[in-house]
């Protein structure tokens, strides 16, 4: 009875910092607000979808704009989309995992949290990633016993695809998961299953090559970036330790590719929904509780994979599939903008897995539990949106 109350008081206090958030929030900041603006205000107005080439971000798949054009015409918030995209993932993991980690550990993280006000693409495609994973996770341990989730498969991929084109990332993991299941028509299977993901997402494809020559386009196909305020892709800059020693909150993305992600996972890095007040030493704190978190989560993952062999290749295939894709992001587009954690979304699963797992550990279980709780409550105590900030409206 008591974990119940405390459960619901939980949800009510994340449910308020998040809608409080959004209503205070100014939709045209944020990753390229106005864009994304755009792109809504255009499908109202014209009563039809843009073309890549006509405006900034007008390049992205559809999805969530066809779901947020109807909220704005009825006064309602586009980011109630994000809104509800956080509470479907924590049901979700909390499903997957039978644990009250998992809930505490995705809604401590600042990403989870600084995100949902934005008017973004993102939220809603990092939802449809983390369903597609969680297909997989099942898939690969289901024996023949996994129709059902193939024709999940295939729904939430094409639903990922029109919501943002990275969820491609994820078509590798289908002969993988099925070779896990010992499926003996894990080749045939395969190919059928990746041909009818493939036709899914082909129409949008073919219509970029018949107009732009290539199946997929981004926003330097139709605006020159200037190349003058590029930043190196040496070495140096995804192996530079620097940013640890001398702790560099705000400017690591410009000189590395672990500072710039770190601080976009852990904190408001670039100020999306924050002041620059480097005065306040709250984003230190959740800067520097990544270091313990994230030790207790890769310990856990470990033990998890030992316990759970199958389901772990294929947690550590997409951690190395988002890796080698973002790092090839920033070799396309060498910018400090291309550095941003949510890029690759679904990497919430295998850290709450891993600390799901750690707290499991009689040890580390109350550390776990500490360290996830000081994190929370200093997340939302920083990121609650003051009027003043200037952020809102």
């Amino acid at each position: 009875m008591i974990k119940k109350l405390l459960l619901t008081l939980f949800f009510l206090a994340t449910g308020y910092l998040l809608l409080h958030n959004i209503t205070i929030y100014n939709p045209k900041n944020g990753f390229d607000g106005e864009g994304h603006v755009s792109y809504i205000n255009y499908i109202l107005q014209n009563k039809k979808l843009p073309l890549p080439h006509e405006g900034w971000q007008l390049n992205q798949p559809p999805i969530f704009y066809l779901l947020a054009a109807p909220l704005q015409a009825s006064h309602l918030k586009p980011q109630v989309i994000n809104f509800l995209s956080f509470f479907i993932i924590l049901f979700l993991l909390f499903r997957f995992t039978k644990s009250y980690i998992a809930v505490l550990g995705f809604s401590s993280l600042p990403v989870a949290i600084y995100l949902v006000p934005l008017i973004t693409n993102e939220y809603l495609s990092g939802l449809f990633g983390i369903v597609i994973l969680l297909v997989l996770l099942k898939i690969s341990t289901s024996g023949e016993k996994g129709n059902h989730l193939y024709t999940l498969l295939v729904i939430f991929f094409s639903l990922g695809f029109y919501t943002k084109v990275t969820n491609l990332m994820f078509l590798p993991l289908i002969p993988l998961a099925l070779f896990l299941q010992k499926n003996k028509k894990w080749i045939s299977r395969s190919a059928v299953i990746v041909s009818i993901c493939l036709a899914m997402a082909s129409p949008l494809m073919i219509n970029n090559i018949l107009r732009y020559g290539k199946p997929l386009v981004i926003n330097d196909d139709f605006v020159e970036f200037d190349r003058e305020k590029a930043q190196s892709r040496e070495i140096s800059f995804f192996l530079d330790p620097s940013w640890i020693f001398h702790p560099d909150l705000y400017t690591a993305h410009d000189y590395s590719f672990a500072g710039g992600m770190w601080n976009t996972f852990w904190h408001d890095g670039e100020h999306v929904a924050t002041p620059e007040d480097t005065s306040d030493k709250r984003p230190l704190s959740l800067w520097l509780l990544g270091f313990p978190l994230a030790a207790l989560s890769i310990f856990g993952l470990v033990r998890f994979i030992k316990k759970h062999k199958q389901q772990g290749i294929i947690l550590i295939s997409y951690l190395v599939l988002s890796l080698a894709v973002l790092i090839l992001y920033n070799f396309r587009l060498p910018f400090h903008n291309v550095l941003k954690a949510f890029f690759v979304f679904p990497v919430v699963v295998p850290y709450v897995l891993g600390l799901v797992e750690a707290s499991k550990y009689k040890k580390l279980s109350f550390a776990v539990t500490l360290l996830l709780m000081v994190q929370y409550i200093t997340m939302c105590t920083w990121l609650y949106i003051q009027h003043w900030w200037y952020v809102a409206q």
